[in-house]
């Protein structure tokens, strides 16, 4: 027996129905440092998901579709800084000593970590930058212990650039601008969990607790720092609760994420 969501979906003859796709299309690409793989085109993606639109409204089901947040905001690409690299004097001056021939200088207190960047002059490695973004997958046993990220530069597998970080920025708007027409010419109710994602990185007050995307401490995600824990998908849930309400004038009530673990 074979069987898909949609079609379970579509075979129940929904009056209403909640749609929020998008993040697998990017996250594998993204997930492994803009190294293997690639994100879904555009065209592409659209297509599909006006084709699932298209079969859950076609016996005039309403629903809500949701934008998508800025995945590079969560946990697992933000909890380590890019100036990670703090340095006593005396370490300083040993990376300063196999750096400094090839203009590249080191000081006390906090650095960018080493990385290698094919484009960065001719020896291809480079400080970390503002900006740039340290994934939760790298080896921090390593870094402690072999140099890694230092004396050995961090592989491309572990970072995400300035460039690859307007690309696939890029890549996430043009989703949601697929997402947006799709709500427009359907009549749907448009979620937009991507501000409250963004309110997630400076912290936010909530029924007298502060949630955050600070990795295991924020509250608000799981451990592998990327998927939203019960807390979490309950505040995203209300935001597709107020899109619902908004469109169609319901009165669905607000979830008290307080109650989930």
């Amino acid at each position: 027996i074979s069987a898909s969501v949609l079609a379970d979906a579509t075979a129940s003859d929904p009056t209403c129905f909640a749609l929020f796709l998008g993040i697998e299309d990017l996250l594998p690409y993204v997930q492994s440092g803009a190294k293997n793989g690639s994100m879904t085109n555009t065209a592409n993606f659209s297509m599909a998901y006006e084709q699932i639109v298209q079969s859950l409204t076609v016996n005039g089901a309403k629903g809500v579709v949701s934008l998508i947040p800025d995945i590079t905001e969560m946990p697992y690409f933000t909890t380590i800084p890019y100036n990670g690299l703090n340095l006593t004097p005396d370490k300083a001056a040993s990376l300063n000593a196999i750096y400094n021939p090839i203009g590249i200088s080191f000081q006390e207190g906090p650095n960018g970590f080493m990385i290698q960047d094919p484009l960065a002059g001719s020896f291809g490695v480079r400080h970390m930058v503002a900006g740039e973004l340290l994934l939760l997958s790298t080896p921090l046993d390593s870094v402690k212990c072999n140099s890694m990220g230092s004396v050995f530069p961090f592989r491309n597998e572990f970072v995400l650039t300035l460039d690859e970080l307007i690309v696939i920025r890029a890549q996430i708007a043009e989703y949601n601008a697929a997402i947006t027409a799709i709500a427009a010419t359907y009549n749907l109710a448009l979620a937009k969990p991507n501000e409250l994602v963004n309110k997630l990185q400076t912290g936010m007050a909530y029924n007298g607790i502060t949630l955050s995307a600070k990795f295991v401490s924020g509250g608000a995600y799981s451990l592998d720092g990327i998927h939203f824990n019960p807390r979490g998908n309950a505040i995203i849930s209300n935001e597709f609760i107020r899109a619902l309400n908004s469109k169609y004038g319901a009165q669905i009530p607000a979830i008290n994420a307080v109650n989930y673990p």
